[in-house]
Formats: structure tokens, sequence, C-alpha cells
């Protein structure tokens, strides 16, 4: 054969590989997806979902765009403008960004890709797809893998010791701090050792956290967001304090020593008095079910006893339902992302069967949103954090409290309540003090905040 017509078979099968090449290499990057994700940062992103993600959808290369440097309580929306500028795909939301960008229109209603799927909804908890439509104006922008709430954990065994009826479902703060105060022999007992409390909560470790966490349930607020003015004198806040501070004055409260710190984990399980079967009740969140378990391991003289947990506690005026419910990790897709069907299957997968199952024993006081997927659902230590509806709490970003505002009317209750607990003034003086300092604090940090 001529070496002309060789050189040219050469050049034609050459072309054929090459072609070949730029096909295959074609071919291998449209399989591959790019996911551009939001997140606090990278590390706790592939901790939490990434790894396992990836690990079903190989084919997906993800990008973090990490917000934990940016300056969130600045009164601008540092958020709003990574997401304007990195354009991501997959947005990781507090319950306040979605309903804020819900309503800007940032976000994707998810109801078609759903009905493509024939996405199973039925076996979340329905609180959650409730909650998550009211504040998207009807319309489902995301879904929360999972949830935080409380509840009222009690020891039936020293109820029943004591001859007082336990709780039950549904009760309010003051029903349960009454009750409390049916132990009285806890309040006699000069040894420390032998002492039996009430009632105690890590959530509230002295009068003035009592009483905002009365507040907070009965949707009560220090400064009305609306018109910035402080409001501590009213009839409900008046009924509040008082019975914070007759039950931190009790004796069967249990109020902790912030001074002391645990040296080790057996000091710190030795340091909670529920878990030691020295307390009857506590308001705590799911958390505390593994650390009944971590205590039975560490603790060598650990008591077993009989655990009750009941739903609440509720807003007298509304027994069904409770503010004490949090979504604080809500994924929702941006509105014209550049990978719709990659996350849409993230969304998918982590709000999913096989991720709640996975997961379900390392939520860290959070609960799965899948209720099939928790081991026991049905008994009484579970249940009770499913059984009231969540009271959805309206933000509006236009009326923010400035965070140096609310710190500095917090420093000024704690001293003003404190000379009440002292005998100093009275309850009257003391809230009349701290609504009139509180308002010239407030007006002094609204004015640096828009100074014109």
């Amino acid at each position: 054969m001529p070496i002309k017509q060789v050189n040219q078979m050469m050049i034609v099968v050459l072309c054929i590989l090459l072609t070949g090449c730029t096909i295959s290499s074609s071919t291998k990057e449209q399989q591959t997806r790019h996911l551009k994700v939001l997140y606090s940062s990278e590390e706790y992103f592939y901790q939490d979902y990434g790894d396992l993600f990836q690990a079903k959808y190989p084919d997906t290369e993800i990008e973090v765009v990490e917000t934990q440097n940016l300056d969130l309580e600045s009164g601008k929306d540092a958020l709003k403008s990574t997401i304007e500028k990195t354009k991501p795909d997959l947005l990781l939301l507090t319950s306040q960004q979605y309903e804020q960008y819900a309503a800007d229109g940032m976000l994707t209603d998810l109801d078609a890709q759903i009905k493509k799927d024939k996405y199973e909804l039925d076996d979340i908890n329905p609180s959650i797809i409730e909650c998550l439509k009211e504040k998207g104006n009807g319309k489902l922008y995301g879904l929360s893998p999972r949830f935080y709430a409380t509840a009222l954990f009690y020891n039936l065994d020293l109820f029943k010791k004591y001859g007082v009826e336990p709780p039950h479902d549904n009760m309010t703060w003051e029903e349960i701090l009454n009750l409390a105060q049916r132990f009285p022999a806890a309040a006699n007992t000069a040894n420390e050792k032998d002492r039996v409390y009430g009632f105690g909560t890590p959530l509230a470790e002295n009068s003035v956290g009592i009483a905002h966490r009365i507040a907070y349930t009965q949707g009560l607020s220090t400064v009305n967001a609306q018109t910035m003015k402080v409001n501590l004198t009213s009839d409900s806040w008046k009924e509040v304090w008082n019975t914070a501070l007759r039950s931190a004055s009790s004796g069967a409260i249990y109020l902790p020593d912030s001074s002391k710190s645990a040296a080790s984990l057996e000091d710190y399980y030795r340091s909670n008095p529920f878990l030691m079967g020295k307390m009857a009740m506590t308001i705590d969140d799911s958390s505390l079910l593994q650390n009944i378990k971590g205590a039975k391991k560490s603790v060598k003289d650990f008591k077993d006893f009989t655990l009750g947990v009941a739903a609440g506690p509720v807003d007298p005026l509304n027994r069904n339902a409770s503010r004490d419910m949090e979504l604080s990790e809500i994924f929702a897709i941006r509105s014209g992302a550049s990978d719709m069907n990659a996350a849409w299957d993230f969304i998918k997968f982590v709000n999913g069967k096989e991720y709640a199952k996975i997961k379900f024993r390392v939520m860290n006081g959070n609960l799965p949103a899948r209720m099939d997927s928790v081991p026991g659902y049905g008994e009484s230590d579970i249940k009770a954090f499913y059984t009231l509806r969540p009271i959805v709490v309206k933000h509006d970003p236009k009326h923010r409290i400035p965070v140096k505002a609310d710190a500095k009317i917090k420093e000024l209750e704690q001293l003003e309540i404190q000379k009440v607990e002292e005998k100093q003034i009275p309850l009257d003086k003391a809230l009349q003090q701290i609504e009139s300092e509180g308002q010239f604090i407030l007006d002094q940090e609204l004015k640096k905040a828009n100074p014109l």
C-alpha cells in the first residue's frame, strides 16, 4: 500500500479515536451533576448529610457555600446577599429565613416535584407540614428532616412514694409548678443528698429564666416588635412574674449553681438530680432519653426508675398546641436553581425513611420528621413529642429588635429581679423600672440602627 494511503488511513483512525474520546468525555460530563449547597460549614455538611447522600448518588459533585462567618446579626441580610451573589441550588434555612425568602419569591414550590415522583408525605409529622405551609402562605417550599421539641418528663416512682397524682398531657406551667410544690418534704430536708425536688429544668436556671419560659409558652414578649414598646407591667406579665418568683422561692424547684462545672462524664450525670432520681419532674428535649441511658452505663450506683413523658407545657388559652416546637433546618431549592433534579434528589433523600433510620440516634435533641422511622413510636417516651400541633409564630423582617438592646434589657431584668428576691424593692416597682429603662435602651439602639 502506498505510503500516502497509509498516512491517510492513520489520520482517519486517529480522528475516530479522538472523536470517540471526545464523545466519552462529553457523556461523562453529562452524567456528573453539580450541586451547590448553602450550609454553615463544609465539614458539618458532610458529617450531617453529604457523605450519606454521595454514597447513594456518587454521580453528584457537591460545592458548599459556607455561611458560618457571615454577620447575621448586623441589621443587613448578609445571607440574602450571599445567596444572590453565589446562586446556590440548595438552601439550608431557619424557620424565620424560610418564611421571609418564601414571601420574597426566592424559593421553588415543591408541589410539582412531589406530584411527579409521588413522594410520600403521609409519614411525616403533620405538624411540620402544617407549619411549613403556613409560613409559605399555603405552599410548601421546603422540608425539614428533623425538628426540636420539649416535653414534660416525670419520675413515676417519686409520685407514688409521696402520694401525689402524676402529671398528664396538656398541662400549663402554673399547673406543673403548683404540682411540684406538693413535695413538701423536699424543702425541709437538711441533708442535700437526701433532698428531692418537685421540678427543675436546664432551660431555666433562675426565676428570670422560668418567667421567660412561661411567657414564651403563652406568647408574651418583653418588646412588642410592631410598636417597639417595652411592656412588662401588663396583668399577664405580672401574673407570670408572680408565678415564677413564688415557685423559685418555694424550695421545691431546683435552681442549679452555674458556677460549678463537671470534671467527668459521671460528674455531669450526677449533677442532674432528675437522672439521679432526686427530682420529680423536668422539662427537656429528647436528648434526656440518651442521657438516662448514658447514666445507667456510667454511674456505678445508678438507681433505675419508671419514666413518664407528657406533652406540654401549653398555653392555658390553647391547650392542644405548642410554641416549643422549632424547625431549625429547612432545606429549600432556590428559585432558578441550576440543577433542580440534584437539589430535589437531596431533599427527597434527607427527608426519607432511609436517612431518618440511620441518623435517629445522633440528632442531638432533635427528632426525625418521619414518625415511622422512630423506634418505639407510640410508646410513652416518644409519642409526647409528636402530640401537640405547632403554634406558628410569624416574623416581620421590617420589625427586628436590635440584638444589643435585647441583651441589655435582659441584663437589666436580672439586676432588678434580684432586688425583688432580696426584698429590696417590690415587684411592681422593679417592673416599672425595667420597662422605663428598657424603653430608653431600645430607643437608643433603634437610633443607632436607623440614624436617618
